[in-house]
């Protein structure tokens, strides 16, 4: 075999290369669009699959919290059914702090009046009980915390606030971290929204009469007012 047949050759080998070359670099496109397509379409069944399950979550949290409100009714009602002697009241005065050594002096005198009543210790240790296990769905985000506080935010608040004093007395730098700590925590943050929602209102109020007044017209003298 010459040269020139031999190059001829290696020329003929150099384009069928370049064909096959071009033909797997073809291929490889083609595959690379079908794997693009793949790639969106696994993203929105993806996308489609997470707002499924966050719409499954939402209806759940929501169904727990109207559970555990109603429950939470239900529990409270009953308790407030047990008579007890008629020195018993429930705490009315200020709130300070949830440590014991921030307690005002009128927490302090509540306890000392009630707790010595027959049958009080365990009727208040009971509310707490029921407070705190409602408040652990929500501060752990079991459930929907503003489906809850429409349904059961006042009653909570009410009930918080007339034995503070008691949810308080044994707390201190030590333990404050663990005991009451999602009833606190639930009870700042609805009755925060309480005093927003009254602030609003009386902002409402206050502008409606603002409005009434305005539109009485001022008494201007005879002869300068044509319109």
């Amino acid at each position: 075999m010459n040269f020139e047949t031999f190059r001829a050759y290696v020329e003929i080998g150099y384009f069928v290369a370049g064909i096959i070359t071009s033909i797997g670099i073809i291929i490889a496109f083609i595959q690379l669009i079908k794997s693009n397509e793949q790639l969106k379409i696994s993203h929105k069944l993806l996308k489609t699959s997470i707002i499924d399950i966050e719409l499954r979550s939402k209806r759940e949290s929501i169904t727990i919290a109207l559970e555990q409100s109603d429950k939470l009714k239900e529990r409270l009602s009953k308790l407030s059914e047990l008579e007890f002697s008629q020195k018993f009241k429930y705490y009315s005065g200020p709130l300070n702090g949830f440590e014991s050594n921030l307690m005002p002096k009128e927490g302090k005198l509540w306890l000392e009046e009630n707790l010595s009543l027959y049958g009080i210790e365990d009727f208040l240790s009971q509310i707490e009980h029921i407070l705190e296990h409602f408040s652990s769905y929500f501060v752990s985000q079991l459930a929907d915390e503003n489906t809850a506080f429409i349904r059961s935010g006042e009653i909570y608040t009410v009930y918080f606030k007339s034995i503070y004093p008691y949810l308080v007395s044994d707390i201190d730098e030590k333990n404050k971290e663990r005991k009451n700590v999602f009833s606190i925590r639930l009870f700042n943050l609805w009755n925060e929204k309480i005093e927003v929602k009254e602030i609003k209102e009386q902002i409402l109020k206050l502008q409606s009469e603002l409005n009434q007044k305005e539109l009485r017209e001022d008494i201007t003298p005879i002869g300068t007012k044509f319109e």
